[in-house]
């Protein structure tokens, strides 16, 4: 941590030097040589966790934000796409079950809050998040807001290492208009005769009056991608997806009422190599559907009020399925893996925001949650948790350049004993018109999901059980950021920002050899685990170019550290760089644009424990590999009303990386881990009319 301080101290003196006065008198000028729609072209406006739909300027959390044209110039067919080239983001590929699974500043997916329209996502785990993020419609996204640091007081627990809210569109603001998307990419060497990624989306919009309507559907096809399967066996495994919904909302001066339908249909093939006449073949089935009623409403200049329900039901079944050589039949197997878990729950949410004058806002609300979950690989076949909460927050700026927002969140769960109280502090100073400093504190607090308490999995490869005597987490965690804007004019903007992170959980949940049988695999508390980095980005833009260049560094508590008897000096934490890039350059004259998006992900080392042939046991360092990523997309309209996409993804054609572990876990060894399949070339061509 001291090194990071340094670190920090370090970037502060670099982004903010000079006299302040002489810069602020030259600033002063600048701002007013500013026209009236060039400052409102630099207000981008965010919502998550505002009292109000306010600048990211003005905003006290560190917010990154993609919007819908970042999203159109990737090509993105999944949210995948967008994500993985976002610094502190990385994702494990799960290729037996078909999902992507997300960390952020080096915490699982358990501790990053997922939200649809601020509503919580239910996934495989149930409300624990570890939210498989290629389940949703990149063509709906709107934009994406991705909080950095704990917001455990404003979006409860499972919010720690920050929150990614996915923000879809919503009303047409046209009398009608009409949207249709087809997308075919190879995969690798594949394309064609049933293979590659084939993608069609359809969307209709509009507007009547004080009502609006708006409906999705797309159909996502993949091939799989076989690598050096051999056979019938895919190292990627088919899969079709199939999603839709619909939005119907009326808006009228102050007040705001729309419901939203959400379907999710994701189909997994898993194909197995002939054993004689026969193949035993397993399908993953998963489906999600998503009621939303929010109401939105603005009494007068000082009160407002944003309430929402939700009601989700969540399915995973497994079949395993007989599939015959010679004639083809397919049939489901007898006496082996048939299985379906039911997850279903409701969320009501509603906040008021109170501002009695401009140096004080308040915030309060309450945010109450349920869930059941049913199947025959949980414990007593159907088991339920209940979260009520009430939280509440104040922004005080005893000057208009600070702003500190403390606030505090208390809870019941009906599994566990929750804190009486988890604190929240934030803080934005405007040094200048130029500069500013935010700063954050919160603890945290997450209950085991229902998954990690109860749910067994055992068959040929897998011993899996749920721990019932599982304890809560708890977490502490500091964020600050230091930005400055080097330059702000018509045609150019040049800003830089520098920031840290620190985060400790106790009893953090992970898995482990049970105490009763070291044969099986059980969830686990680990007495503490810490996290902590530094993040330095950078962005520029002037004319028609745009480049972006940012780092980072990672640093993950190494659980090992202490075990003197190994006779092995051990690091107390593990570190990883990461960098990241665009370049972006449009030509007026013809609507074109191009753009280059790269990340590199450094090598990822941790400690393991290790027993040799003669039965010794010892510690040793183990790496994952690391790797670049690099796509490249050319965009073109074509009239008014076509706009055409052509691209390279994954253009250094990484594949698997290496992994030296040789201890085994509940799912995988050490030896190859799956990160692409490989070069792949798309082309897309999008219609609209309004």
């Amino acid at each position: 941590m001291q090194r990071l301080i340094g670190f920090f101290l370090v970037g502060m003196i670099c982004l903010y030097s000079g006299p302040l006065k002489a810069q602020q008198e030259i600033d002063a000028l600048v701002e007013q040589a500013k026209s009236v729609a060039w400052e409102k072209s630099l207000e981008e406006v965010v919502v998550t966790g505002s009292f109000e739909p306010q600048s990211l300027k003005e905003s006290v959390y560190q917010i990154r934000t993609i919007d819908s044209d970042r999203i159109k110039k990737q090509g993105a067919t999944q949210l995948q796409d967008v994500l993985r080239m976002e610094l502190n983001i990385r994702f494990d590929q799960d290729l037996a079950l078909g999902e992507s699974r997300i960390s952020m500043q080096g915490l699982s997916g358990q501790n990053v809050k997922v939200l649809i329209d601020g509503v919580p996502v239910i996934g495989r785990q149930g409300t624990s998040n570890a939210v498989n993020l290629n389940h949703f419609n990149v063509n709906t996204i709107d934009r994406i807001e991705i909080v950095e640091g704990p917001m455990s007081v404003i979006f409860g627990a499972d919010a720690i290492a920050g929150v990614i809210n996915i923000i879809t569109k919503k009303d047409s603001e046209t009398p009608f208009k009409i949207g249709a998307r087809s997308h075919f990419e190879s995969v690798g060497p594949e394309f064609g005769g049933g293979e590659g990624i084939h993608q069609y989306a359809v969307d209709l919009g509009f507007q009547a009056g004080d009502f609006y309507f708006r409906g999705d559907v797309a159909r996502n096809y993949f091939g799989g991608f076989q690598g050096e399967a051999t056979g019938r066996d895919r190292e990627w495994h088919p899969k079709i997806q199939w999603m839709g919904s619909t939005t119907a909302g009326w808006r009228k001066g102050n007040a705001h009422i729309y419901y939203r339908f959400d379907l999710m249909d994701d189909w997994v093939n898993n194909l197995q190599n002939f054993s004689g006449r026969e193949a035993l073949d397993q399908e993953y089935l998963t489906r999600r559907a998503v009621h939303q009623l929010q109401w939105e409403q603005r009494f007068n200049s000082k009160w407002s009020l944003n309430s929402s329900f939700a009601y989700t039901d969540f399915s995973r079944t497994t079949r395993t399925i007989v599939t015959q050589r010679d004639t083809g039949l397919r049939f489901l197997a007898a006496n082996a893996n048939q299985d379906q878990n039911l997850f279903s729950g409701y969320n009501i949410r509603s906040v008021a925001n109170y501002r009695p004058n401009q140096y004080l806002k308040f915030q309060t609300g309450v945010d109450l949650n349920s869930e059941v979950g049913e199947g025959g690989r949980l414990m007593a076949g159907r088991q339920s948790i209940q979260d009520y909460a009430a939280f509440v927050t104040a922004e005080f700026r005893p000057i208009p350049s600070i702003s500190i927002m403390p606030g505090a969140r208390t809870m019941y769960n009906s599994a566990f004993d929750a804190p009486p109280l988890v604190p929240s502090v934030n803080t934005r100073w405007n040094i200048g018109d130029k500069t500013s400093l935010k700063a954050s504190y919160a603890a945290g607090f997450r209950a085991p999901s229902i998954r990690e308490l109860y749910f067994n999995f055992f068959d040929a490869s897998h011993s899996i059980a749920g721990n019932p005597d599982l304890e809560s987490e708890t977490s502490r965690s500091f964020n600050a950021q230091l930005s400055r804007h080097w330059i702000e004019r018509p045609q150019s903007n040049f800003e830089s920002n520098i920031s840290l992170f620190h985060n400790r959980i106790d009893n953090m949940i992970g898995m482990g050899q049970s105490a009763a049988d070291a044969g099986i695999i059980t969830y686990l508390n680990i007495d503490e685990f810490r996290t902590q980095g530094i993040n330095f980005n950078n962005t520029l833009s002037s004319n028609n170019w745009t480049a972006q260049l940012g780092a980072s560094y990672i640093g993950r508590f190494n659980r090992l550290v202490g075990n003197e008897e190994h006779q092995i000096v051990l690091e107390d934490m593990t570190w990883t760089p990461e960098v990241n890039a665009t370049l972006s350059y449009q030509i007026d004259k013809t609507n074109t644009s191009f753009d280059l998006f790269y990340k590199y992900t450094g090598v990822l080392p941790f400690y393991e424990f290790n027993v040799n042939e003669t039965g010794q046991e010892s510690i040793e360092l183990a790496t994952i590999d690391d790797f670049h990523w690099l796509d490249l997309t050319v965009n073109q309209r074509m009239g008014k009303y076509l706009h055409l996409q052509m691209g390279v993804r994954n253009i250094l054609d990484v594949v698997n990386v290496e992994n030296t572990s040789a201890a085994s876990g509940a799912h995988s060894v050490g030896g190859p881990r799956p990160i692409g399949y490989g070069r792949s070339y798309f082309m897309g061509l999008q219609f609209r009319l309004n």
